[in-house]
């Protein structure tokens, strides 16, 4: 107690200039010693003259008795004024103690929801974790304060608009459910800026437009895993409350996949990468699964800060699910398990249509069952099967030979129709108004003589692994491929093969054929021509492959091509909640629900079609030990703080309010008595 006067004393004397300070309290120092010798005084009685003896004689007495000073009686009137006296001396020493508070009356609170923030390093998670602090921010609110409140993992929600309604805002941060999706912080940002700086501050009525700036606090509550964003803050004053602890430790899938043996297509070799993010070495059991049953176990150890490869090879497997467990005790257990589909492969069904062209029937027939070829003379486009074919989306390939699919009206005025596939056109080129064709316009264009190769996309899928250095062209059409689409082969003349998309479909279209009777070109002797027929049959066909080989994260769209014609297809997800999927025009199902890490089974009419897997696969989140400086744009870092800032709380105006309250008390008393 004496230290904590002491000190406020002290602080109370360098709020008032050299002596006068001084001075001052010992003026309000004397007051309550000057209180109580009042109290000591004595009333001085005065001589009365009165008729009766009897009373003068009380009167004598009174005088014999009398003096200045007497004994110090219980009295409320001195008990309140020194209560008094002492609130309003302790009020000047300006008592606090140490708090907190905000900055600014408007605040953006932006909550991590990723993956990483479901780890138990903090009790009971991450998110839970963000939410208190959040929830902190929101009671230290004053009234007239604004805020709202934003959610984001690699996507944005704005959860709570702004409002100064706190009893909203704590809802609306209780109510926030954790995701398995990796981070990126750029669309919040994007978000964010838009609602500080002039513009559009909300998407109520009353909090639609500005022609000025409002700037806002923004908390940003979250682990910092996820890169610099190309964005602006503005307006913005970023704060960075991280969650989570430093010493975090966690080991991660990171790759699982599968493939067919080249050399065996029975024998199926499987490989994951396992990383460990903590600052020792570890020693784990990784088990493979093959549906329920487990059909290897490696003991691995991964050195800190490091990754190790796992191989496994199988045989005879033809379809399932291959799934990777490891026996880690980590905080997240989102990234202790991968999984990867395989299917039954389903060939690509594929129509070439030709009079005669061996060169390219011999390359197609060369691919196996890997397709399933129908070749057939241009006079079958004229039939009623290919347009029910062709319209019901049946065939994943259509090659058309020097011949173009004709519509019922065959004129200068009417443009080809496409069927509902992806197609490649050989020697001839749609009439598209993309492709540049015009109505009444004679087609096709002239072609161009002996064009020399000079440059091949090589980074394009369809002309991987291949050298047209020696492939020469006696003359072809030149293609000028439509807003979107790509030249894959360059030539002195312009491009004679490109490719660009249709409404879900890819045309590609070649300007030269391989008739080797016309001596066109010397493209169908050399070794990079059944490469480029694969590589396109490939790329095009979309036929189921035996193995799921594209990586699908939570939260992405999930495009299917199944061996069926069924309007609708049902997807169970790994909880056991099934969700219908219509079939698109493109003959495909998209599922945009896949948010859990697991095994999806396509189903039709209790069928089972194939399944897909989704995995977390993010190495950003799988690192858990919170960032100490977040870097929030390439120009912006910002430093780990608390939400709420240390201040001093003030009781001073208290205890002046109390002491009102005293003195009009003392009041009332006093007046009591006197009217008593």
């Amino acid at each position: 107690m004496r230290e904590f006067f002491g000190n406020h004393f002290s602080n109370a004397l360098s709020d008032l200039p050299g002596l006068w300070g001084y001075a001052a309290w010992a003026a309000a120092l004397a007051v309550p010693p000057f209180i109580i010798l009042l109290y000591f005084l004595k009333l001085k009685r005065m001589p009365v003259q009165v008729p009766s003896t009897y009373l003068w004689l009380r009167s004598i007495e009174d005088l014999r008795v009398n003096s200045i000073w007497q004994r110090l009686r219980k009295n409320l009137l001195l008990f309140l004024q020194l209560l008094l006296i002492f609130l309003a001396i302790l009020a000047l020493l300006r008592p606090n103690w140490a708090g907190t508070t905000l900055q600014g009356d408007r605040f953006i609170l932006m909550i991590d929801v990723s993956a990483s923030m479901a780890a138990t390093d903090v009790q009971p998670n991450r998110l839970e974790a963000a939410k208190r602090e959040a929830l902190k921010v929101i009671d230290a609110m004053d009234s007239g304060d604004h805020a709202m409140v934003i959610a984001f993992s690699d996507t944005v929600q704005v959860v709570e608009e702004y409002t100064s309604n706190r009893n909203k805002l704590r809802r609306a941060v209780e109510d926030l459910k954790p995701t398995q999706r990796s981070t990126n912080f750029s669309q919040a940002l994007t978000v964010a800026s838009g609602l500080a700086n002039p513009g559009r501050t909300g998407f109520k009525k009353e909090d639609v437009k500005t022609a000025e700036a409002v700037p806002a606090t923004m908390y940003i509550f979250s682990d910092g895993n996820f890169p610099p964003t190309a964005q602006t803050v503005g307006n913005l004053t970023p704060e960075y409350i991280p969650i989570g602890e430093a010493e975090s430790e966690n080991l991660a899938i990171t790759e699982f996949g599968a493939r067919r043996n080249e050399e065996h297509a029975e024998k199926l070799q499987a490989f994951a990468l396992l990383e460990n993010f903590g600052p020792e070495d570890v020693n784990v059991r990784a088990e493979l699964y093959l549906g329920p049953t487990m059909i290897d176990v490696k003991d691995v150890e991964i050195g800190a800060k490091s990754s190790t490869g796992v191989p496994f090879d199988l045989a005879d497997v033809e379809s399932g699910v291959l799934s990777l467990k490891i026996n880690a005790t980590d905080s997240l257990a989102v990234d202790d398990a991968a999984y990867v589909a395989i299917n039954l492969p389903r060939p690509a069904e594929v129509l070439l249509v030709t009079a005669d062209n061996k060169a390219l029937d011999t390359a197609l027939s060369n691919l196996g069952d890997r397709i399933n070829l129908d070749t057939r003379p241009p006079s079958f486009l004229a039939e009623e099967v290919y347009r029910i074919k062709a319209a019901g989306g049946l065939y994943d390939l259509v090659i058309f030979d020097r011949c173009l699919p004709k519509a019922e009206k065959d004129d200068a005025n009417t443009p080809t129709p496409m069927p509902q596939a992806n197609t490649w056109f050989v020697g001839a080129m749609p009439k598209l108004e993309a492709w540049g064709w015009k109505p009444g316009m004679a087609w096709p264009p002239e072609k161009a003589s002996v064009p020399q190769i000079i440059d091949i996309d090589k980074e394009h899928p369809v002309m991987q692994f291949m050298d047209l250095g020696n492939v020469r062209v006696a003359e072809s059409l030149v293609t000028k491929p439509p807003s979107g689409g790509t030249a894959l082969i360059d030539t002195s003349e312009g491009a004679v093969f490109s490719i660009a998309p249709r409404e879900g479909f890819e045309d590609a279209v070649l300007g030269f054929h391989f008739d080797a009777a016309e001596a066109v070109t010397d493209w169908q002797v050399r070794l990079s021509f059944p490469v480029f027929v694969n590589n396109l049959v490939q790329y095009l066909g979309s036929g189921q492959e035996a193995v799921a080989s594209s990586v699908v994260r939570p939260g992405q769209q999930v495009e299917l091509r199944l061996d069926t014609v069924a309007e609708e297809v049902t997807v169970i997800d790994p909880a056991g909640q099934s969700r219908s999927v219509r079939r698109t025009k493109q003959n495909t199902y998209n599922y945009t629900a896949a948010e859990q890490v697991g095994v999806y089974q396509v189903r039709d009419k209790g069928k089972v079609l194939s399944h897909f897997t989704v995995n977390l696969f993010d190495s950003a989140e799988s690192d858990l030990p919170p960032k100490d400086n977040l870097q929030l744009t390439k120009g912006t870092n910002v430093k780990a703080t608390q939400a709420l800032e240390p201040s001093r709380q003030e009781t001073w105006k208290y205890l002046l309010l109390l002491a009102l309250t005293v003195l009009v008390f003392e009041w009332y008393i006093y007046n009591r008595r006197v009217y008593l």
